[in-house]
């Protein structure tokens, strides 16, 4: 998996448009949506109002098997993956899966040893 590394702090990216994202939202003068609770910076207006469930303790979706709630759809898939066993990241190096990207990015650091 390639990394694209922002260039004025180092962060290292998975992507071109999670570089874009960044830059916007730390590097760039004019930030288009800030939180009024704690002035985090979000590039669009739905990242912000998914981040506003973080003060308000809205957690809209819920699982369907046991019905815990989060506050992102994308956490509640993610989480819904080890209720039927889903493991859509595969290990380049070994073939080894993962139910989540962040574990196989911290996994195919070991083979880079």
């Amino acid at each position: 998996m390639k990394l694209y590394q922002c260039p004025e702090c180092g962060k290292q990216l998975g992507s071109t448009s999670s570089l874009y994202s960044h830059h916007l939202r730390y590097h760039s003068v004019e930030t288009l949506h800030v939180c009024c609770v704690c002035s985090k910076k979000c590039v669009a207006n739905s990242e912000l109002i998914t981040h506003m469930r973080v003060h308000s303790g809205e957690r809209p979706f819920k699982c369907s098997v046991c019905s815990r709630a989060f506050s992102q759809n994308s956490a509640c898939e993610r989480h819904m993956r080890k209720h039927i066993g889903k493991k859509p990241y595969a290990c380049e190096f070994c073939n080894k899966t993962f139910s989540r990207l962040d574990n196989l990015k911290t996994h195919s650091e070991t083979h880079n040893r």
